[in-house]
């Protein structure tokens, strides 16, 4: 299973410690996590778009109010990928659908459990019941 990953990168000054939590996490579920390139470039774009549309399903952190985040978001929405959204707590959620659906950490210590909730909701999802 393929996990599209879509977060602010370079203004979240935690963003490399979410990263190895999440890609930590989906090792133990064999999820592979992937992130969009955030560099600007069309090329990034485009092989960004590409890596989303390959992927099952997707993540998204709607913290620090990103533009390019919702853009994700309403690109994946847009095409039915299932979309679970995070965010900090306290962020202000503008125009995705499922709004009412976000759930929030305060710290890194809740991002994980959030995260290690979702990948083990997927992932018994995905496994037969013995």
């Amino acid at each position: 299973m393929k996990l599209f990953v879509v977060t602010p990168h370079y203004s979240d000054p935690n963003f490399t410690s979410k990263k190895n939590l999440l890609i930590k996490i989906g090792h133990k579920y064999g999820i592979e996590v992937i992130f969009g390139l955030n560099k600007g470039s069309e090329t990034d774009v485009n092989e960004s778009i590409a890596l989303l549309e390959s992927s099952d399903l997707v993540l998204a952190d709607l913290s620090l109010e990103r533009p390019s985040c919702y853009y994700e978001v309403g690109f994946a929405q847009s095409i039915n990928k299932s979309v679970y959204l995070i965010a900090h707590i306290g962020t202000e959620i503008h125009q995705v659908r499922s709004k009412d659906k976000v759930r929030v950490y305060e710290n890194l210590s809740d991002y994980e459990d959030l995260i290690d909730g979702f990948f083990q909701e997927l992932y018994s999802v995905r496994s037969p019941i013995s």
